[in-house]
């Protein structure tokens, strides 16, 4: 005979569950002598309990939520009821519990981990007076890997948070006017090894421009939810930016530099849109974020077109959004309220917000992508593909020799006229042989150098994407292929 939990949605189910529950504990506190013994064991997906007790088989009863396990039967041997019930060290799929015994005999119960790794031990430290002396280890059962916790962090500069202390933190924080750095992860997930020194290395550095915590996952459990804390390849840190009330999430990469990480964690410390006094401070946020998305709408007469890049600015970081109030300044950028793009490699250029779209939180996002879009891209890698994926920009690929330096004359043509498109096109040199493949299905001869290739999107094929085709020279040739990037013709 099997025994289920089943999982159903509504009030009534939980209300239900609650009861079973309540009666469970209850009757495990009152007659602790009625608890069975019990063995168990685990592999990394699943917790395997073998209940030392023959029971009656419409007596059993299982009540499960992810973080409790009850079973209780009426027992053959003495007709009395048997009661097991605990917290599991961690979370468990409630839907998934099982039990299914042999007459006369034993149960064996099935508890499926929400984190897959495994558990340190059964069931949380409050258990241990009533179930130690009735359990025992089924060692050989037992699939079994020794793992290493975490132990937390070396620096003053990273306090150990459960709910309580975060909230008061996040109180300090918003009273000093300091944005908030948490670390919420797991201590057995090694995956986040790597980045845990990367994140210490950061709250030495900035431990004067934020508060750093550090919440254990498995200890804070219903905290750690709140978080959807898991433990995968790239690992989330959330960052209470300075004035607002909701956490944003920076990943760091295995691999990744500890400068690198810095960097973008010092993106997400300051408010989200930011008030720019003059035309210079938008060039220093466009030198530091890549490009800075100004909008020079009068805030009170414009409430939605300032909603709109509010949510923006808080969706997407690695630009600066900035609202303009000085009419001055304003006539700098445009001379009307709008919404202006002041790039990084070319302050002097300014790309206005297509007249044509909306002025919306995922049109101004995007946006964005294509202002800091860097205008040329040397010595093309995988590594630098995802700032021009992001863009969504048509992408000029020029082909040339392998041998050809950075001050040929090509080049510096090349350097200039990227810079006057800059958030419209992006320049592409491709100057390593396996891109040089790309040049036949482009239509292009594949030994005649230099040679250029638009396509509406990096990742393109031709024919659908591609624009124009063309054999380069050194007259005005080449300005001519990039300028008339936005036709839909096709030249070979």
């Amino acid at each position: 005979m099997q025994a289920t939990i089943c999982t159903i949605r509504g009030f009534l189910p939980i209300f239900l569950l609650l009861m079973v529950t309540s009666a469970v504990h209850a009757v495990a506190s009152a007659e602790e002598a009625d608890i069975p013994k019990f063995k168990w064991s685990q592999d990394e997906d699943t917790l395997y309990i073998t209940i030392e007790v023959p029971c009656k088989n419409e007596t059993i009863d299982i009540a499960a939520d992810k973080d409790f396990f009850g079973f209780s039967c009426v027992s053959l041997v003495d007709g009395k009821k048997k009661t097991l019930a605990f917290s599991p060290r961690e979370d468990i799929v409630a839907e998934t519990a099982k039990c299914a015994g042999k007459e006369r005999a034993y149960e064996t119960c099935t508890l499926k981990k929400v984190h897959r790794h495994y558990f340190d031990r059964l069931w949380a430290p409050e258990d241990d007076k009533k179930l130690t002396a009735k359990a025992k280890v089924d060692w050989k059962a037992m699939n079994d890997e020794e793992a290493e916790d975490f132990l937390g962090y070396s620096t003053k500069h990273v306090k150990s948070l459960d709910e309580q202390a975060l909230d008061k933190l996040k109180a300090k924080a918003k009273k000093k006017r300091m944005p908030l750095v948490v670390d919420v992860s797991f201590p057995w997930c090694s995956k986040c090894k790597d980045t845990r020194d990367m994140f210490e290395v950061a709250a030495r550095k900035l431990h004067k421009k934020a508060y750093f915590g550090y919440v254990d996952a498995r200890e804070e459990r219903r905290l750690s939810r709140s978080f959807q804390t898991d433990c995968t390849h790239v690992c989330t840190y959330h960052v209470l930016p300075q004035g607002e009330a909701e956490f944003t999430e920076v990943e760091a990469k295995s691999g990744e530099k500890s400068s690198q990480f810095i960097k973008k964690l010092e993106r997400h410390l300051k408010p989200a849109l930011t008030a720019a006094k003059n035309i210079e401070a938008i060039r220093k946020a466009a030198s530091k974020f890549g490009a800075a998305i100004v909008s020079t709408f009068h805030t009170a007469k414009h409430p939605q077109e300032t909603l709109a890049m509010r949510k923006a600015s808080m969706q997407f970081r690695d630009a600066a959004f900035m609202q303009l109030s000085d009419k001055k300044a304003a006539k700098a950028l445009g001379g009307e309220e709008w919404v202006y793009a002041v790039m990084k490699k070319n302050k002097k250029v300014v790309l206005p917000f297509p007249r044509d779209q909306e002025l919306t939180e995922s049109n101004l996002i995007d946006f964005a992508k294509k202002a800091i879009a860097p205008p040329l891209t040397l010595d093309y890698t995988f590594e630098k593909r995802l700032p021009l994926e992001k863009s969504k920009i048509p992408v000029a690929k020029i082909y040339v020799k392998e041998t050809m330096k950075n001050n040929d004359p090509f080049l510096s043509i090349i350097k200039r006229v990227s810079k006057k498109f800059q958030g419209r096109i992006a320049t592409l040199v491709c100057s390593t042989e396996p891109y040089h493949m790309d040049m036949v299905d482009a239509g292009l001869p594949k030994d005649k150098f230099p040679a250029i290739a638009i396509h509406d999107k990096l990742e393109g094929r031709p024919p659908e994407s591609l624009r124009y085709a063309y054999v380069a020279v050194l007259k005005g040739g080449l300005l001519v292929v990039i300028a008339c990037g936005s036709s839909r013709r096709s030249r070979r």
